[in-house]
């Protein structure tokens, strides 16, 4: 065998393990919220798992906020009074709290009903269906789409755009830092939770969550040090991510 083709016979043999070590490397997302008993929906969770031969080695949770909420962070819908009078009659009172009736996402109007779960739930038409926003936001093609809205158009009784608002995150508005009890924080909270799952991986099931003595939540006897109410959530949550990445 001559050099060039000893050179020839390497550069493929490296591509092939490099197509082999891509091949084992996948990243899962899934969409979801609060789902455990006395806990409000006040947002969209986006968790995304990247792992490598199976193991979890990244976790990263983002909080997209939502228009209206029974709870917790208020939802971007919440008007202000200069912005219900430009509204006119395209308002909404839901327990003393103005929301607008409609608004535009993306080119697509949802129109909204007052709603016990979250303070006003929105429906509208998509892909030519009529889908509360809630529900579709939280499949895989809703929640990435909602993801990628930055701003809603707040509409008046005649569908003209009067006044947009801004669709944040739990980040961009420093939740969970200068009201939260204890000294971790949500911020520190969601790193303990991230870290737990790069070390220990999803084998657990929901009956192997419970929260320790020191009031912080344990996966069978292992911590994750974080103390969030919500826990079990972020953690249910991570073994779809993790069936997804499958």
């Amino acid at each position: 065998m001559n050099k060039r083709m000893k050179v020839c016979l390497f550069a493929l043999l490296l591509c092939a393990v490099t197509a082999c070590a891509a091949a084992q490397t996948a990243t899962g997302v899934a969409y979801g919220t609060y789902s455990m008993e006395g806990e409000h929906a006040d947002s969209l969770i986006r968790m995304t798992l990247t792992c490598e031969d199976g193991a979890v080695t990244a976790a990263q949770i983002d909080e997209k906020l939502i228009p209206a909420t029974a709870g917790g962070t208020p939802g971007w819908a919440v008007l202000s009074e200069e912005t219900a009078a430009l509204l006119g009659d395209a308002v909404i009172d839901a327990n003393g709290t103005k929301y607008p009736a409609s608004f535009a996402l993306d080119g697509v109007t949802f129109t909204g009903a007052a709603d016990e779960n979250y303070a006003v739930a929105y429906t509208g038409a998509v892909n030519g269906a009529d889908v509360a926003l809630m529900d579709y936001i939280f499949t895989d093609e809703g929640g990435a789409w909602y993801f990628a809205c930055e701003q809603a158009e707040l509409l008046d009784a005649t569908g003209a755009c009067v006044a947009t608002a801004e669709i944040g995150t739990k980040e961009s508005i420093g939740h969970g830092v200068a009201f939260w009890p204890g000294e971790i924080k949500y911020p520190g909270n969601i790193e303990r939770i991230c870290a737990f799952l790069v070390t220990s991986g999803v084998n657990y099931e929901a009956g192997d969550i419970a929260m320790g003595e020191d009031g912080a939540w344990a996966v069978a006897d292992v911590t994750t040090g974080a103390t969030m109410a919500g826990t079990p959530n972020y953690l249910l949550l991570a073994k779809r991510a993790y069936e997804n990445a499958q």
